[in-house]
């Protein structure tokens, strides 16, 4: 039987697992979404994630990044509507996103991508302020 100093190592590896954002499983999970549309898949694959709440935040930060540097249109209506879905299943709230935008400097994203301000239109139909 463990003694708790082993618990308490053994709680403290999974914290830090679950504070490890990996982009590349955000990233697929945009891609499994792409491909189905399914809303309760993307639930479920979304809370596989396992994110921890500054995991869950980095994960909103790399979406909304990269649909603000993404020039195709198809790909940022896709991370607008699997944003839309995952804020209607409860992991994020509109407010969360759009502060999650306001993080970023706009005029600075816009020399490297002018079609930003078409993601944050999405953003806004999806979720009034």
């Amino acid at each position: 039987m463990p003694n708790p100093d082993e618990w308490a190592a053994e709680e403290a590896l999974e914290n830090v697992r679950r504070l490890s954002f990996k982009p590349d499983k955000v990233d697929r999970v945009a891609t499994y979404f792409a491909e189905d549309k399914d809303e309760a898949a993307l639930a479920d694959d979304w809370g596989q994630l396992d994110l921890s709440d500054v995991g869950s935040r980095e994960a909103l930060m790399h979406v909304v990044d990269t649909g603000l540097k993404c020039g195709r249109d198809q790909r940022m209506t896709l991370l607008a509507d699997m944003l839309d879905k995952l804020v209607k299943k409860g992991f994020y709230t509109k407010d969360a996103v759009h502060e999650m935008v306001a993080t970023f400097d706009l005029d600075d994203v816009r020399i490297d991508n002018p079609l930003c301000d078409t993601f944050i239109e999405y953003l806004n139909e999806r979720f009034p302020q």
